[in-house]
């Protein structure tokens, strides 16, 4: 289990990044936003639990606030574009960096995430994704059917979040997308609509962040759990743009591999936009900030584009 989690020699040390005092947190603050996530977990994972047995709906309320202190303790603000499909059934699709994602889309959709089996064995990170009843899927060929299965008995409650590049970047481009899971969204007799979702973590400490600073952010395969973890809180507070797309119908695709293009593609457009501060094609909402309890619903409609 010690191997899942340890560095190779030849990646980044986190004690060699530049110093500078207005990108990067004291020794101190690191330890105390340790602490915090700490105590989110600990102290969060179980009453999560406890809720669940009570009503799903309060297990997801508690979900959702778990995950608003861990926003708080990352020194989140949300730049938040369109608004989340209303309704249940809903199959989200983003691009990912970073377990982080999992605290900004968390705290915003109340749908459940899907991740490949072997996360639910990693200490810290399987716990609580099982809490939050994250579907824990195997991308084996031949049981694909079968996790299919299990994911439409579970989409009509929540909606799904699915990140579909199967694999985590520094945030500056966005990979294909697999087309594989989009057959839930295909399925003749209950087809779903997709909405696409672009992730950006666009400012460092007020400041345009450079591809150096992603590619800390982004959680690279070459890099352990806790390095990562650690050069994460060293920096300081971060804005991260979420534009919600408008959503795609599948009726209007001939297959699930072109409907999986054209959701990369619109993913791919908003993350350059945040990037380069291009117009937005939706409505852009003030920025709510996890350090406080408002502004975490958007309720601003989407513009066609």
């Amino acid at each position: 289990m010690r191997a899942l989690f340890k560095k190779p020699a030849s990646t980044f040390n986190v004690s060699l990044l530049p110093s500078s005092p207005s990108a990067f947190e004291s020794p101190l603050s690191c330890g105390l936003r340790l602490l915090g996530i700490l105590a989110c977990l600990v102290g969060g994972v179980p009453l999560v639990l406890v809720l669940r047995v009570l009503h799903p709906k309060w297990g997801l309320w508690g979900v959702q606030k778990v995950l608003k202190g861990l926003g708080k303790c990352l020194k989140f603000t949300l730049d938040i574009r369109g608004t989340p499909s209303p309704g249940q059934g809903i199959l989200f699709v983003a691009n990912h960096i970073s377990y982080s994602d999992i605290v900004v889309l968390g705290t915003l959709l109340k749908a459940r995430f899907v991740a490949k089996e072997e996360v639910s064995r990693w200490p810290l990170i399987g716990w609580g994704a099982r809490a939050a009843g994250t579907l824990f899927v195997s991308r084996s060929s031949h049981s694909i059917t079968k996790e299919l299965g299990r994911m439409k008995r579970y989409h009509g409650e929540r909606g799904i979040i699915l990140f579909p590049e199967g694999t985590s970047t520094d945030g500056t481009t966005v990979l294909p997308f697999r087309s594989t899971f989009f057959q839930l969204a295909m399925d003749p007799r209950h087809p779903c609509p997709v909405q696409p979702v672009s992730l950006t973590y666009r400012t460092l400490c007020g400041r345009p962040m450079g591809r150096f600073f992603r590619k800390i952010i982004g959680w690279r395969g070459d890099v352990g759990f806790f390095e990562s973890l650690r050069a994460l809180l060293r920096l300081g507070p971060m804005e991260v743009c979420v534009t919600f797309h408008a959503p795609l119908y599948p009726q209007d695709f001939h297959s699930r591999k072109s409907l999986a293009t054209s959701a990369q593609k619109i993913v791919a457009r908003g993350v350059e936009n945040c990037i380069y501060g291009l117009e937005p094609s939706v409505d852009r909402q003030p920025p709510p900030s996890l350090s406080s309890d408002e502004g975490l619903s958007p309720a601003l409609p989407v513009t066609p584009g």
